[in-house]
């Protein structure tokens, strides 16, 4: 099932995308590895409408999803980090004001490969 997206968490899931593709280290985890699965996958997102006394803007959601040798993950998970101090990341018609991990859950798999849930937050306001 395929959730709606409005324009605003559209822009931010491509610009995370972009801002993947452009780091060395991210942009081999966004293609198939062997078996044919990606190590990086967007496994959930939401959006909500957040507002203040001046502004106005989203709550945005992510939910990712690293698979792979224990010592790659975990490089990925510190580079994505990161990145995530000072995103360079544009959103048509909203400024992103923050965004970070705030959650990670691991586990291993029975081949010794882990796997590594990761909850992204942003937020987003009106320009």
């Amino acid at each position: 099932m395929r959730h709606a997206l409005n324009p605003v968490h559209a822009g931010l899931l491509r610009g995370l995308r972009a801002m993947l593709r452009r780091d060395a280290l991210l942009a081999n985890w966004l293609e198939p590895a062997a078996g044919g699965l990606p190590g990086l996958v967007v496994e959930d997102f939401d959006c909500v409408p957040w507002a203040s006394l001046n502004f106005a803007g989203f709550r945005h959601r992510l939910m990712l999803r690293l698979t792979g040798e224990a010592a790659a993950v975990m490089a990925a998970r510190a580079r994505l980090e990161a990145l995530l101090v000072e995103p360079e990341l544009t959103t048509a018609g909203h400024v992103l004001i923050e965004m970070a991990v705030e959650a990670a859950e691991e586990a291993a798999l029975p081949d010794g490969r882990v796997v590594l849930g990761l909850e992204i937050a942003a937020l987003t306001i009106a320009e």
